[in-house]
């Protein structure tokens, strides 16, 4: 994994790979191969640029997000054998490493420069319990700085 930060290769994968396969890998292959599937961890460690995308399995980002930071498989509900990352490395896979991965310029982080492009989500997914972050729901979208969906941040009737 060193070897390939160092050549500059990059890495996009889903958690629903090990979420949805993994009692299959284990069933065909056995328990050794497990800690080798989607080994996040130790790929943020080796310095690659890891992304992550939600092609099939949980259908909300923060479904995955949770997988990422506990991983577990689905069919026994069982964790699994790789360990997890922080939070703020998960929610890193699918914005800034996301936009770094598919050479995006200007988008997945808020800096001055980049485009203003946000959620505004019912609760804080880096403090929040973690049986409710697969739970974290989009109240609004923002793209190029212009609300494209649910209420203006500022509303009053968000205001708790």
């Amino acid at each position: 994994m060193r070897r390939f930060a160092a050549l500059g290769f990059d890495l996009t994968t889903t958690m629903s790979f090990s979420w949805g396969k993994g009692e299959l890998v284990r069933e065909r292959f056995g328990d050794r191969f497990l800690p080798d599937f989607i080994p996040l961890a130790r790929l943020i460690d080796s310095g690659m640029h890891v992304a992550a995308g939600t092609d099939w399995g949980p259908k909300n980002v923060f479904e995955h997000i949770a997988l990422a930071v506990e991983p577990r498989y689905r069919a026994s509900g069982r964790p699994a054998a790789t360990p997890g990352i922080s939070r703020s490395q998960a929610l890193a896979m699918w914005t800034r490493e996301a936009a770094r991965v598919l050479r995006w310029d200007g988008i997945g982080s808020l800096e001055p420069g980049t485009h203003a492009d946000l959620v505004i989500v019912d609760r804080d997914p880096l403090a929040c319990p973690y049986e409710d972050l697969a739970g974290t729901r989009v109240i609004s979208t923002m793209l190029g700085g212009r609300m494209v969906y649910g209420a203006h941040p500022i509303d009053q009737s968000l205001a708790p």
